[in-house]
C-alpha cells in the first residue's frame, strides 16, 4: 500500500519550497526542498566591442567561473576571462536586431548592462528570384538573398511573429532558411496590385 505524501514530511529549520500541479505536490530530488536565496550578480558591463565573431566585454566583478555569455539568442565560447574582461567568440553572426551582452550565471545571475548602447544589426535584401512577374494566383517559390536573416527553422520558431515575409501584406509561407537565403511560398495577389512590394521583418528591423 502507498505512503502518503504528508506521512514523508520532515521536521527542518529552513526555508522550503513546494511546488504544487493539478493538485499534486512535487517530489524533491533530494531529502528536502532547501531554498537558499543568492544577492544578484554584481558584475556590472561598461562596454563591449564585435570584431568579426570575437566579442570583448569589459566591466568589473565579472565571474571567473560557472558562467555563460550570450549575445541574443546566440551563446558565445568562452576565450579568456578575467574579473574585468572577458573575450569570447559567437558561433555565427547575430540575425538583425539591437543586442548587448548578457553574462549569466548557473544560479540565473545576470550582470547589469544598463547604460550600454546596443549593437545593431540590420537585415539587408540584395537580389530576389524570380524579381518580376510573380504569378497573381501564387505557389510560386520565391528565393531572397541578403543578409542578417535567422539561421534555421529552430530560430525563426524563437522569433515567432517577431519574422516575417509579406508580400504587398500578404504573408509569403517561409520553407527554409539561412542567415543569407530564405525561400517561401507565395499565396495569391489581389489583381489590383500591379507592383507587389517585398517585405522581410527580422526581430524589429524590417527592409524593403
Amino acid at each position: 500500500m502507498p505512503i502518503p505524501l504528508e506521512f514523508l514530511y520532515q521536521d527542518v529549520d529552513t526555508t522550503q519550497v513546494i511546488v504544487t500541479s493539478n493538485g499534486q505536490e512535487a517530489i524533491c530530488g533530494v531529502d528536502s526542498c532547501n531554498f537558499e536565496y543568492v544577492a544578484n550578480s554584481a558584475a556590472t558591463l561598461t562596454s563591449f566591442s564585435l570584431s568579426g565573431l570575437t566579442l570583448t566585454i569589459i566591466g568589473t566583478d565579472f565571474p571567473t567561473s560557472d558562467f555563460e555569455v550570450r549575445f541574443g539568442l546566440n551563446p558565445c565560447q568562452i576565450s579568456s576571462g578575467t574579473a574585468t574582461e572577458i573575450v569570447c567568440i559567437l558561433l555565427s553572426p547575430p540575425y538583425a536586431g539591437d543586442y548587448v551582452p548578457k553574462i549569466l550565471t548557473l544560479k540565473g545571475q545576470e550582470g547589469s548592462t544598463s547604460g550600454l548602447t546596443p549593437y545593431s544589426v540590420s537585415a539587408t535584401i540584395s537580389s530576389t528570384s524570380p524579381s518580376t512577374n510573380l504569378k497573381q494566383e501564387g505557389g510560386e517559390l520565391l528565393t531572397i538573398n541578403g543578409a542578417g536573416f535567422p539561421r534555421d527553422m529552430q530560430e525563426v520558431h524563437a522569433l515567432g511573429q517577431l519574422f516575417s515575409v509579406k508580400i504587398s501584406d500578404v504573408p509569403c509561407h517561409v520553407e527554409t532558411v539561412s542567415a543569407t537565403v530564405i525561400t517561401c511560398r507565395t499565396h495569391s495577389i489581389l489583381d489590383s496590385i500591379t507592383s507587389p512590394v517585398l517585405e522581410v521583418s527580422v526581430n524589429g528591423k524590417s527592409v524593403q
